[in-house]
């Protein structure tokens, strides 16, 4: 369902160069790489394997990157899982962002099973293959850890931590801005990522078990490193504020009628909220050919929200994951580059595409328009219902 509320040591890994590359609105993208890593947590790790929420060690990574080198300019993105969606469940959205010049990264962070709660029982839709003694959940705390990670790859090859990547994949992703974070987060994984840019880490409840150790990173000049956050259908409480300087967006899937009303009741400068036409609760998820023609994670739950019946298809369930990679691009650009072509596609193109049933889209934190009176507006200039 729609979830409401240094030093590092390695195990073995394995670094490949894919010759996979990933479409983007321009025709072919950038080739794109892997990295897979597992983290071995310890003392001087901010995830730990013991405590309130213990993660079980190790954590497996996967990170995204096009072969020619990440982009500088752009912030990195940590993929923050639905509950027990793994990683690799969310690869062609990555590979998207990947082929467009982004450090993406994948965890599977897996805690304990917990008990029953009120006789719910988190296992029973998952596939054959599930670790059924396992429950996967991302807390806040692995971005500090994926964040020191990333912050030894510009040191010299001989003091990095992990020579299980291959100099050639360090290569491409030394160039990454550690000091720019975007958080793509999904059903339980989004109400961790509002949390974090509310600031609301410290709540005691559910907020302090998701985020665990998390300490906000800040950038060179003091400032938070989050730079925003697309939530699909998972939020926090309501009345909630997101400070200046970043941006969330609200997504949903056709059945989930709760996070329009999130939206409506979440005050900042550069708040989002976009309805997709067509999709259920894993819209965000690769395609599942074993649950084909429904849709869903192999390990997640059936949600109640969604239609039963509901069907898609492969190449549908892609379109939706190009247009949630090229809407992710837009608004990063729009707000942390000053992009103009972005702001204009957020504000011209986003609610005609057939793939949007509803969007509003603030046009006060775009950069771009700002100077722009005809475009500017402090309100939602762009609604389509």
């Amino acid at each position: 369902m729609p979830f409401k509320r240094s030093s590092l040591l390695w195990l073995a890994g394995a670094a490949v160069i894919s010759a996979v590359a990933a479409q983007t609105a321009c025709g072919t993208g950038l080739p794109i790489g892997q990295a897979s890593l597992s983290l071995e947590l310890g003392e001087q790790t901010a995830t730990k394997s013991t405590g309130k929420n213990p993660t079980r060690s190790p954590v497996n990574i996967t990170m995204f990157f096009p072969q020619k080198g990440v982009d500088p300019d752009l912030p990195w993105v940590m993929m923050m899982n639905g509950a027990n969606c793994y990683g690799q469940d969310y690869t062609y959205l990555l590979s998207q962002l990947a082929g467009r010049g982004y450090l993406a990264v994948a965890p599977t962070q897996l805690h304990p099973a917990p008990p029953k709660q009120q006789g719910k029982d988190w296992f029973k839709d998952q596939a054959d293959q599930c670790d059924k003694d396992s429950f996967a959940i991302v807390t806040a705390s692995l971005v500090n850890d994926v964040h020191s990670l990333l912050s030894s790859l510009s040191g010299a090859p001989q003091h990095l931590p992990t020579p299980q990547i291959s100099p050639k994949a360090v290569d491409a992703m030394k160039s990454v801005n550690t000091d720019s974070i975007v958080l793509v987060s999904h059903s339980a994984g989004a109400v961790t990522a509002v949390d974090m840019l509310a600031g609301k880490c410290n709540d005691k409840g559910m907020a302090e078990q998701l985020c665990a150790n998390y300490t906000p990173i800040m950038d060179r000049q003091g400032r938070n490193a989050l730079k925003g956050a697309i939530a699909f259908e998972g939020y926090a409480d309501s009345g909630i504020k997101i400070p200046d300087g970043m941006f969330l967006t609200y997504m949903a899937g056709q059945y989930n009628d709760q996070t329009q009303k999130k939206y409506e009741a979440t005050k900042g400068k550069c708040i989002q909220y976009v309805e997709l036409a067509a999709g259920n609760h894993y819209a965000i998820t690769d395609w599942n050919p074993d649950t084909a023609p429904h849709q869903k994670a192999p390990c997640g739950a059936q949600n109640p929200h969604d239609d039963p019946n509901f069907e898609t298809t492969k190449e549908d369930q892609e379109e939706r994951l190009n247009f949630i990679a090229e809407y992710t691009d837009a608004m990063v650009r729009a707000t942390v580059l000053g992009d103009k072509a972005a702001a204009s596609f957020l504000l011209n193109d986003v609610a005609d595409s057939h793939l949007v049933r509803t969007a509003k889209v603030s046009s006060s934190c775009l950069v771009a328009v700002q100077d722009d009176p005809a475009q500017h507006s402090a309100e939602h200039s762009v609604s389509k219902s």
